[in-house]
């Protein structure tokens, strides 16, 4: 009898085991999903759980956002260069409707330990459809001749701009200090940085200068800024008089060809250089709003989402 009735007991205590362990169960896997579903709304790209800033939830999630919501299953296939390439988030270049003001600005995580081949990559529109390939381009940008093109290697850090139009200068290429002579003569969305050495660099207060090109010369080359070219406009401007062979010096030197010649072999030629690429398109490939360009390696798996 009493071996029956501990029988029964145990029974009974098993199943209320069961019971109450699944449901607790259910409790904590409830309250981690619900974890999760914060995260998956942050637009920081480190902080969300999947490392996108699109805004990324359940299918069934109603917000009231400017940003389109994304569900995880529309992501797709993560990419092994998912968190070593981003697009970066503070950019308004995609949002602009001309097609030669519309940019997008990716950039390699400074973590990368080697860099990150990005020639053959797509960029995609995930509500149009719309679909690009990021080109070869040009690294060692040589004036008046035919340059090889290359693919397109971002190091840690390194940026690139991926404009939708023709590029000014025909080509996609590689940015050093010389790059922004290019400015005066082309205009670039957004502009090139002017990191080039300054006038007084060519034009100092030497003796062999004084002596060669005056007084007034190295007042001159002081007035001017960096990346900026002796147009006739500003010799018609000055007050003093300058010698003919200042003029030819300085026209010569401040010049996109003649920075490179004095700098090609420095060890800070490409400092702080990005990559310029041109998609070639001739209309907009991106809406001005309620728009998510997804970034997909060369097997078309995704690296990075951006919405806005």
């Amino acid at each position: 009898m009493w071996k029956i009735i501990t029988i029964i007991l145990l029974v009974t205590m098993l199943i209320f085991g069961y019971k109450f362990f699944s449901k607790h169960y259910a409790s904590i896997t409830s309250s981690r999903d619900v974890k999760n579903s914060v995260k998956l709304f942050s637009n920081n790209f480190t902080d969300s759980l999947l490392g996108y800033s699109a805004h990324i939830a359940p299918e069934s999630a109603n917000f009231d956002d400017e940003s389109p919501v994304v569900s995880s299953k529309d992501i797709g296939e993560l990419s092994p260069f998912y968190g070593k390439v981003q697009i970066i988030k503070d950019s308004l270049g995609a949002e602009k409707s001309a097609v030669n003001n519309e940019y997008i600005i990716l950039q390699a995580n400074e973590d990368n330990t080697k860099p990150i081949n990005i020639t053959g990559w797509y960029l995609q529109s995930m509500i149009s459809g719309v679909r690009v390939q990021i080109p070869d381009a040009v690294t060692d940008v040589q004036m008046h001749q035919v340059n090889p093109t290359y693919e397109i290697e971002l190091s840690p850090g390194q940026k690139a701009i991926v404009n939708s139009g023709e590029s000014p200068l025909g080509i996609s290429f590689k940015t050093n200090i010389c790059s922004g002579y290019f400015n005066n003569f082309q205009r670039f969305e957004p502009e090139i940085e002017n990191n080039c050495p300054m006038p007084t660099t060519i034009m100092s207060p030497t003796i062999e200068n004084l002596q060669m090109y005056g007084d007034n010369c190295i007042d001159l080359a002081s007035s001017l800024r960096r990346c900026q070219y002796l147009t006739d406009k500003i010799l018609k401007s000055i007050d003093v008089p300058v010698t003919d062979a200042c003029i030819e010096k300085l026209r010569t030197d401040l010049t996109y060809s003649g920075c490179y010649a004095q700098n090609k072999n420095k060890k800070d030629f490409y400092a702080d250089s990005i990559f310029r690429i041109f998609l070639g398109e001739q209309n907009a490939l991106w809406k001005d709003r309620y728009e998510v360009i997804r970034l997909l390696d060369k097997d078309g798996k995704t690296v990075d989402v951006f919405s806005y």
